[in-house]
């Protein structure tokens, strides 16, 4: 649904993929045996000396960080999220002598623990080498949300650092259209919102260029069902005066558009909106799936993806979204080569039928935008479906992508 060239796609065509589900099933099972053995050393203590990690610091002389960690697996619910918290192999054994000093607990209660954890560490060790690179693979299979976003927000930091580049927030939105006379439109605004350069000579490639296609199967480049949609800048929608674009062409013929900033910090604050219109595309069709893919390009703060779709083609209960990389290949359905979904998390909400529903405060007046350039192209308000996926600090090239797969 994406290539290099584009800053974004839209399609009546979906992505899908099947995560392996090995690492999963050998990581469960491994620290739910871990989960037991120390749940039984909780058991062996005296009644009613551990309800609490405090008590189990108390109980066996531990430090406070090893007998939170310890409790927070043996009483959890979810023993490969715990997984994160196993303690070092130097702390585990501090606290497995302990526990044999106690007198409550007996040998093969501290030998099913041992023997629990050599079998974690032999999966450390076989699956991800490193303790380090297997925190982050459990971290993908049970995200924390606060964590997963602070760790995104140090990216997007990191990057902005590297790159020279911020944007606060990034709008793009889809809309589908049939004409009373049977043709197919589509119609995608987008923006970048609070662009800044942090370092002379840093450049902007927004490329603004766009393919939209229908039917299920994305055609190759440059094949006749494609329509190449070109950009109109919405200069009344910009700062004043309106950003500079360049226009380069590669040597492969393809086009890439850099926005050209002035100035440092906040006096190079630019906010720019741009449309790209695709009449009587090929191919177009009112059966799902629908759907548009976004890649982001620039470190971003916040990027919101709007897509609108007639009343009466979709049904809201079967939109997803979801994230891969902007450089993978994307997979339709029944291909045998499916695309690489990230593990972050991507929430689709179904925002109703109005316009001023599309509001966000990223950008007060984007609703009104959005209003107005279907009132010019003379599409009804209040006719389509609204769906949007809101994603916080995106990953730095990697693309979302938002789907509607079924009819009412």
């Amino acid at each position: 649904m994406v290539n290099a060239q584009t800053d974004i796609e839209t399609s009546a065509g979906v992505l899908e993929a099947t995560p392996g589900p090995k690492f999963a099933e050998e990581a469960g099972r491994v620290m739910e045996r871990l989960r037991r053995a120390l749940a039984g050393v909780l058991v062996a203590a005296p009644e009613g000396a551990v309800s609490r990690a405090a008590d189990l610091r108390r109980w066996l002389d531990l430090d406070s960080a090893l007998a939170w960690q310890v409790h927070t697996i043996a009483t959890g619910d979810d023993a490969l999220r715990a997984a994160r918290n196993v303690p070092k192999a130097g702390a585990m054994e501090r606290f497995l002598e302990a526990a044999a000093k106690s007198g409550a607990v007996g040998a093969s209660v501290v030998e099913e623990v041992r023997g629990a954890y050599e079998a974690f560490e032999r999966l450390v060790t076989e699956q991800a080498g490193r303790r380090e690179n297997f925190d982050a693979m459990i971290a993908a299979l049970r995200p924390q949300g606060s964590a997963l976003q602070r760790i995104r927000r140090t990216a997007y930091r990191a990057n902005a650092a590297v790159w020279g580049v911020t944007v606060r927030c990034a709008l793009n939105c889809v809309v589908f259209y049939q004409r009373p006379t049977g043709e197919h439109d589509c119609l995608s605004v987008r923006g970048r919102i609070g662009v800044r350069r942090l370092q002379e000579g840093a450049v902007v490639g927004i490329y603004a260029s766009g393919r939209t296609w229908g039917g299920a199967e994305c055609p190759p480049v440059g094949a006749p069902k494609v329509a190449v949609d070109p950009c109109e800048l919405l200069e009344e929608c910009c700062s004043t005066p309106a950003p500079r674009i360049r226009r380069v062409e590669s040597p492969d013929g393809s086009v890439r558009d850099y926005l050209e900033l002035e100035g440092l910090g906040r006096s190079s604050e630019v906010t720019i909106l741009w449309r790209n219109l695709s009449l009587n595309f090929p191919d177009g069709t009112t059966t799902p799936p629908h759907g548009c893919s976004v890649p982001c390009l620039e470190p971003t703060e916040v990027s919101v993806m709007d897509l609108l779709i007639p009343q009466g083609w979709t049904d809201p209960r079967t939109a997803e979204a979801w994230q891969t990389l902007a450089s993978s290949p994307y997979a339709m359905p029944g291909s045998e080569q499916p695309g690489h979904r990230l593990p972050f998390e991507c929430e689709v909400k179904h925002l109703g039928t109005r316009p001023e529903q599309l509001y966000t405060p990223h950008e007060p007046r984007y609703s009104e935008v959005i209003a107005r350039q279907l009132q010019e192209l003379g599409w009804p308000l209040g006719a389509f479906d609204i769906y949007r996926c809101e994603v916080k600090y995106p990953v730095l090239h990697a693309a979302v992508h938002l789907c509607v797969h079924g009819a009412r």
